[in-house]
């Protein structure tokens, strides 16, 4: 609806100035109230001071209001640090020059800001909208930067943003072939998704820290295969999926605490493993139905029972061990097949949480879980595992807002083989 439809609506007993606030607060377009403050002094200094109605409107009507109390003073600045720097066509190939440096890094600082602000929308109760989510998706449109996840100088705050989008926020965006075109293979580094010659797999966590770049890479890695027709892969697989059942940004009850208990997603294996990192690098996935694979499947995960009663057993914890001194939360439930009638292998882990704020942002989380084939009459896999022919072992990190997970898989029963690889699982 114009403006002007609206100035018919203003009661006739207002005060000259107050008029002069409510017409500033309906106008839409920022040049226009830039117009109005134009036309004499004491408009100019009713319509733009931060005393008035006029910024805290402007900023509820774009962005979310954030949690904590800021002032008209505050929410004035912010937004027009956002009107200056958001329509910036920032540059983040490696190539480029660094005479930006401080545009992108206050580019940086105005995306960690939204981001920050849109994770803690879900506290609200029902509001289970973000109008920054609809700006950054926007402002990512036209910018190339989920594409170019390696830098000269990355930040913390960079891998940060690259990753926490459902993220997660900018994770869910990543996977989006309307925002996001994909990245390289030469943009992440397949050894570290593969744990590639490194014997035991490292752990993803180690003394309550964990790798951006490694995180990154991960992320990367299934950037580039699932938006990637020519790869072959397991784009075909995923564009087939309903819109309902891709990565999303926030769950689907905003008032829901704790881990998700449905995820969908993918893991890659290679066999045989390659001789050499060359030869990796070239094939890097049997999602290209060249060996042992005759087709993509879709995993499932149903999380049945959560609790505090512990199990993880010991010779899992050799393998994906426990964080020391870490709180814990245990969880069972079952693993199948989208789109088949499969077996329900049971599955069994644990969740910690990292306390560290990575990049500004809180609320990342540790996963390992154990999925091991069924075994008649312990449905759960929390007796008989060792009675599986095969027990696959998971360590990933949860993103903030707890819709997506990243990490990597290794066979528990041949740990040093060939059995390990990446994976992705996303809250449905």
């Amino acid at each position: 609806m114009a403006a002007g439809s609206h100035l018919l609506k203003l009661p006739n007993e207002f005060h000259p100035i107050q008029i002069l606030q409510q017409v500033a607060a309906l106008l839409q377009n920022d040049q226009d109230l830039i117009n109005l403050a134009a036309t004499c002094k004491e408009a100019k200094s009713r319509v733009l001071s931060f005393e008035g109605l006029t910024w805290r409107s402007r900023f509820r009507a774009k962005y979310d209001l954030p949690l904590e109390g800021r002032t008209s003073r505050e929410l004035m600045y912010e937004y027009q640090t956002r009107a200056i720097v958001l329509p910036q066509k920032m540059n983040f190939r490696p190539s480029s020059k660094e005479r930006k440096a401080k545009e992108k890094a206050l580019w940086l600082e105005v995306i960690q800001t939204m981001l920050t602000e849109a994770l803690a929308l879900p506290l609200r109760g029902g509001n289970s909208t973000s109008k920054n989510y609809a700006r950054i998706r926007e402002v990512m449109a036209n910018v190339e930067f989920l594409n170019q996840p390696k830098t000269k100088k990355p930040s913390e705050v960079f891998h940060a943003i690259q990753i926490v989008g459902d993220i997660e926020y900018m994770t869910a965006l990543a996977f989006d072939s309307t925002i996001t075109i994909p990245c390289l293979r030469t943009d992440y580094d397949i050894a570290t998704a593969y744990s590639y010659n490194d014997g035991d797999m490292v752990p993803l966590v180690r003394n309550g820290s964990f790798d951006f770049a490694a995180l990154l890479d991960l992320r990367s890695f299934w950037q580039r295969h699932i938006l990637t027709r020519e790869e072959a892969t397991f784009y075909d697989s995923f564009s087939r999926l309903p819109r309902r059942l891709k990565p999303k940004m926030f769950k689907a009850d905003p008032k829901a605490e704790g881990l998700s208990v449905s995820w969908m997603g993918y893991y890659s294996c290679i066999h045989p493993m390659p001789d050499t990192l060359t030869g990796l690098q070239q094939r890097q996935t049997c999602a290209d139905l060249d060996s042992h694979w005759d087709q993509v499947d879709i995993l499932t995960l149903k999380i049945t029972s959560q609790s505090d009663e512990p199990f993880w057993p010991d010779e899992c914890n050799v393998i994906i061990p426990q964080e020391e001194g870490a709180h814990r939360e245990y969880f069972s439930g079952v693993q199948s097949t989208y789109g088949y009638k499969s077996a329900e292998n049971p599955l069994f882990g644990f969740t910690e949480p990292i306390t560290a704020a990575y990049g500004g942002f809180h609320g990342w989380t540790r996963i390992c879980f154990a999925i091991c084939e069924q075994v008649d009459g312990d449905e759960r896999g929390t007796g008989e595992h060792n009675s599986a022919r095969w027990v696959h072992g998971y360590e990933a990190i949860v993103i903030p807002g707890g819709r997506m997970m990243l990490g990597r898989w290794v066979d528990m029963k041949e740990p040093t083989g060939s059995g390990r690889g990446p994976f992705v699982f996303w809250d449905v």
